[in-house]
C-alpha cells in the first residue's frame, strides 16, 4: 500500500509536538460482534490489524477501536451500516462492554492547535473514505497521522466520531503499552469463553 503524501510531514510536526500529549484514566466502551466478546479476542486489535480502519491502514499499527461513551460504541458500530448502505440488523446482536484505562501517552487529534501544527482540518479526517482510497491501494489521511502517532510510540489517539462531532474515541495501540499504562475488560467474569479453534459459529 502506497504511504499517503503527508506522511513524512505529519510525522514530523507530530514528533515536535509530543509534549503536548495527555494521560487518560477513565472508562471507555466497545461494542461488538459476540463471537469476539471474549477474553482472549476483546482488546487485541487484530480484526482492525487485518482489515483496516479508518486510524490504520491493514498490517499497520493494530489498533483496538473505543468510544468514550456507550452511544457513542453503538453509534460507531450502527451508525456507518446505514451511511455504506449496509442493513444495521446485520450487524445484531452486539455485546457492549466497559473497559477500564489508565494510559500515560495519548495524543488529541481533535485538538484545534495540534490538528493546525499538523495542518489538518477536523472535516478532512471525518470525510475522508478511507475505504476506498485503501481499495485503490492508497493510505488514507487518518491512517497516516494513526500510523505517526504509533511509531512514535504513543499509547492511544483521541480522534473525532466519524458518526457524529458529538463523539469522540479513543483508539488504543496495544503494542505500545509500557509502564503503568494498560486496558482492563470491566466484569469480564461475564463474558463467555472464547470460542473453540475451528469452531464455526451457526446461523440458527
Amino acid at each position: 500500500m502506497l504511504t499517503h503524501r503527508a506522511y513524512k510531514r505529519i510525522h514530523a510536526a507530530l514528533r515536535c509536538e509530543l509534549s503536548t500529549a495527555i494521560a487518560f484514566r477513565g472508562i471507555l466502551y466497545r461494542a461488538c460482534d459476540p463471537i469476539f466478546a471474549n477474553t482472549r479476542d476483546l482488546l487485541t486489535g487484530e480484526g482492525s490489524r487485518a482489515q483496516g480502519g479508518r486510524w490504520n491502514a491493514p498490517a499497520k499499527a493494530t489498533t483496538v477501536y473505543l468510544a468514550q461513551s456507550v452511544d457513542g460504541a453503538i453509534a460507531e458500530t450502527l451508525g456507518l451500516s446505514s451511511h455504506y448502505g449496509f442493513d444495521p440488523a446485520k450487524r445484531l446482536p452486539l455485546t457492549l462492554v466497559a473497559v477500564d484505562a489508565m494510559l500515560e501517552v495519548v495524543i488529541d487529534f481533535t485538538g484545534a492547535d495540534l490538528r493546525k501544527s499538523l495542518g489538518v482540518t477536523l472535516a478532512a479526517m471525518i470525510r475522508c473514505d478511507w475505504r476506498s482510497e485503501n481499495a485503490a491501494g492508497q493510505e488514507s489521511l487518518p491512517q497516516a497521522m494513526g500510523r505517526a502517532a504509533f511509531e512514535l510510540g504513543a499509547h492511544g489517539i483521541v480522534v473525532p466520531s466519524a458518526v457524529s462531532r458529538t463523539f469522540k474515541n479513543l483508539n488504543v495501540f496495544p503494542g505500545n503499552l509500557s509502564g503503568k499504562s494498560h486496558l482492563k475488560i470491566r466484569a469480564s467474569e461475564k463474558l463467555p469463553p472464547p470460542a473453540a479453534p475451528g469452531a464455526v459459529r451457526s446461523s440458527s
